[in-house]
């Protein structure tokens, strides 16, 4: 621990020896008359069109800018009654006036000003696109969930898995990881409001200032910027019509701002029933008398989830920001899962028995973050941040699986066994990282960062054995305790520079010690690794005229085992599976290479990826008990190459389409189930959505994908896809909505799939209940223009895909 904090010491002493070069500008706005504008609002937005400073006209007409680093931007110049103006300047030569801006009278009232979106719904930069949900989708009533579901080239499979291009992607809200604990993230996106979101970022090549073990894509989600004084706030809630059974979300946020402080807070919630039903059959062909396993699963999980946050900003003066905020969750629910398990010869349709499985959880989890954040800004093109995070975590379940072995008229068989535990998982994290960017001579832009940060997991489980017809013991020799530890250093710097108005690039190293131990109490066994490891970036931009641009981009990271993936305890599933962690996985690498070619708004782009060690769930199969287990292994190698085309159409005046197609090509290399294991395989993914708008507030929206079928490994799953019909109506001027939305309507959203290497021959499908018709209904209340809570960018990025 002292070498961490001298890393941390040489680095502050490195940043705080910066140099900052700003200067200042100035400009003039009249009308077409030459006479001068009072109140004009003058903006700069830098390359991502992102908000940088501001600005008010004088009596005169004149507006400043002061202590600007030097750089091409976008200036906006607005006022009531005039035709907006949008020009790039460059604020690199030595010239500090910008001269004058004319404004053209519209000859519309005041009344009559109606504010029209001006960025497109997708901007496809140099290392991430830009989407602007409110532009792209209809957001009213819709949670973060939803959002994600519809953003160009993200696929959610039914285990909430979300990957990018064919990468496995991690979820961000304004700069950071969106759970640190990383326990309740899909409930998280659930209760959050869409109509928070300003944009979502989708990061397929992070740079070196993001942690190293995000190995794949990031979703950045970044909440609406600060705006001006007073108090507002959204109240909706969303109304789910399903066949098996109705389901209620409903949420509240609201922020108040006076003076230097800012209180905000929200709230979500939710509350249903739902249902994932599966058909599995495995086939025996080694036994002296082979046979054929069919089951049949209902999976029903209900229960309620409350997720609330409250945050205080107090800005101390104009250069230093204090903030607190304390994020909280808690869960309390369980499943049921009735399964059916015929079993028969091979070849015959008659069943000889069964295996009828009800199987019951109860489920309760709690969640707790607080952070304590400092922002200091010397000037506007100099910031530095600093975040001391502490989060808490437990999941409690308990499990109990009777098996009743019965004859085809319904006799009992055998004395009825039971299968069960009891775990207590525990998670303790604290973190304390800090983020420097600032401006060197030479137009250099330096962004550089240190973390410390510290976990520890207490997973104790108690197998459990049914005794009598409703009595359970303990089971010792199912009964474990494991005990993991995780300790990160890390340091990154990048650097970049601009050449003219064609050519830019950017370098970055981060070096990161990571420290790991584990500890399992049966058989008194454990494991400690060190490691020193450097993950270098780089990228190029080159702007090809005539509304073309090419770049080029690369980064090597690193795919750490989660900490479940490391945990050896065994989870019963259904009666004839399980899976199991591996104390002894290695982590995983990866070489990533990407190269975007824009033209005007369409983008192409070509991605590779190397995956060396990638870490998978390998199946095995023992034919003499029927069983099967799951257990996570390193496997050899993977080249990933994806190509993706994003095409925004404006097909009418009212409607708006955007297309996102992809090809993935992927090679597998190693040994895999005990034999070598070598597979090509290739699938495509598009997406659409397509946007209308009526007029008088009514909206609505056409979206849908497909997947053609695909190769996992040795798994081939089919084609498969979905639909959504999205009406909306604006009430009271604006400030209320209503909507219908109807999801996935023929059930094409349903997974098939087949494995059949060495000895496994199985197949099956697997189907949620994502058709149903959701009504949504939003108000908002307060001020139309009021300062919202602060981005918060504590980067803290080290656990949340682990957990």
């Amino acid at each position: 621990m002292k070498h961490y904090f001298l890393f941390l010491i040489a680095w502050l002493s490195l940043s705080l020896s910066v140099a900052h070069a700003q200067r200042g500008f100035t400009g003039r706005v009249t009308d077409s008359a030459g006479k001068p504008l009072e109140f004009a609002t003058a903006a700069l937005y830098d390359s991502d069109s992102a908000f940088f400073k501001g600005s008010v006209t004088d009596a005169t007409g004149t507006f400043q800018f002061d202590r600007v680093s030097p750089g091409r931007y976008t200036l906006e110049v607005r006022l009531i009654g005039f035709q907006t103006v949008r020009k790039p300047v460059d604020l690199r030569g030595s010239e500090p006036d910008l001269g004058t801006i004319t404004l053209t009278e519209t000859g519309v009232g005041l009344s009559e000003v109606t504010v029209t979106a001006a960025a497109p719904a997708v901007l496809q930069k140099a290392d991430r696109m830009i989407v602007r949900p409110e532009v792209y989708m209809l957001t009213a009533g819709k949670n973060a969930a939803d959002v994600l579901r519809q953003l160009p080239g993200v696929i959610v499979d039914a285990n909430g898995g979300i990957s990018i291009v064919g990468k496995p992607a991690i979820v961000y809200i304004n700069g950071k990881p969106a759970d640190l604990t990383g326990t309740t993230i899909e409930q998280l996106l659930k209760t959050m409001q869409a109509e928070r979101i300003e944009r979502v970022e989708l990061i397929t090549n992070p740079s070196a200032r993001y942690e190293a073990a995000h190995s794949g894509a990031i979703i950045d989600i970044r909440l609406r910027r600060d705006e001006s004084m007073g108090f507002n706030g959204t109240a909706s809630a969303s109304y789910y019509l399903k066949t098996t059974g109705p389901a209620v979300e409903p949420s509240l946020s609201a922020n108040y701002r006076a003076g230097r402080w800012n209180v905000y807070g929200s709230y979500g919630g939710n509350m249903g029933r739902y249902e994932h039903q599966y058909h599995n059959v495995n086939r025996y062909h080694a036994l002296d008398v082979p046979l054929e396993y069919t089951d049949h699963g209902v999976f029903r999980p209900s229960g309620t989830f409350h997720n609330g946050s409250f945050g205080v900003d107090w800005y101390a003066s104009d250069s230093h920001t204090l903030g607190f905020l304390a994020r909280g969750g808690r869960y309390d629910g369980g499943n049921t899962n009735r399964t059916t398990t015929d079993i028969r010869r091979l070849g015959r349709t008659e069943v000889d028995s069964a295996i009828h499985a009800p199987l019951t959880m109860d489920i309760y989890n709690n969640n707790l973050t607080l952070d304590l954040n400092h922002v200091w800004t010397p000037t506007k093109q100099t910031r530095l941040s600093t975040d001391i995070i502490y989060a808490y975590a437990d999941h409690n379940q308990e499990q109990q699986m009777v098996l009743h072995y019965v004859a085809p008229d319904g006799r009992e068989l055998r004395p009825r066994e039971g299968k069960g535990h009891s775990v207590f998982q525990k998670t303790n994290v604290w973190l304390v990282k800090t983020d420097l960017e600032a401006p060197l001579p030479a137009s250099v832009r330096l962004e550089t960062g240190a973390q410390l940060s510290g976990i520890r997991r207490d997973n104790n489980l108690r197998g459990l054995t049914l005794a009598t017809a409703d009595a359970w013991i303990d089971n010792p020799g199912q009964s474990n305790h494991f005990i993991y530890k995780e300790q990160i250093a890390g340091l990154y710097l990048n650097l970049s520079r601009a050449w003219g108005e064609r050519f830019s690039c950017s370098a970055g190293l981060r070096a990161e010690h990571t420290l790991q131990d584990g500890y399992q109490a049966v058989g008194d066994t454990g494991f400690t690794h060190r490691r020193w490891e450097l993950f270098p970036s780089a990228s190029v931009q080159y702007t090809i005229g005539r509304g073309q641009s090419l770049s080029l981009s690369y980064a090597r990271k690193v795919d750490r085992p989660s900490f479940s993936s490391l945990n050896p305890f065994r989870f019963y599933e259904s009666p004839t599976s399980y899976q199991e962690g591996n104390p002894n996985l290695q982590p995983s690498y990866r070489h990533s290479l990407q190269m975007v070619y824009r033209l005007r708004s369409y983008s192409l782009t070509l991605s590779y990826t190397r995956t060396d060690d990638m870490i998978t769930q390998e199946p095995s199969q023992d034919d003499a008990t029927r069983m099967q287990h799951y257990t996570y292994m390193n496997f050899g190698r993977v080249d990933n190459a994806t190509l993706s085309l994003n095409i925004p159409i404006t097909v009418a005046s009212r409607w708006t389409m955007n297309i996102n197609a992809n090809g993935i090509y992927r090679n597998y290399r190693s040994r895999f189930m005990g034999s070598d294991f070598r597979k090509t395989a290739l699938h495509g993914y598009v997406d659409f959505n397509n946007r209308f708008d009526w007029g008088r507030g009514w909206q609505m929206q056409l979206n849908g994908y497909v997947v053609t079928p695909r190769w996992y490994l040795a798994r081939r799953s089919r084609a498969y896809g979905s639909m959504e019909l999205s009406v909306e109506k604006s009430l009271w001027s604006g400030r209320g909505t209503l909507s219908a939305t109807l999801n996935d309507p023929f059930r094409w959203e349903t997974s098939h799939y087949v494995l059949r290497y060495g000895n496994i021959d199985n197949d099956g499908w697997a189907q949620s209940d994502t058709r149903y018709l959701r009504l949504d209904f939003s108000y908002r209340f307060g001020s139309d223009k009021v300062k919202r809570s602060r981005q918060r960018r504590t980067g803290a990025e080290t656990f949340n895909d682990r957990l």
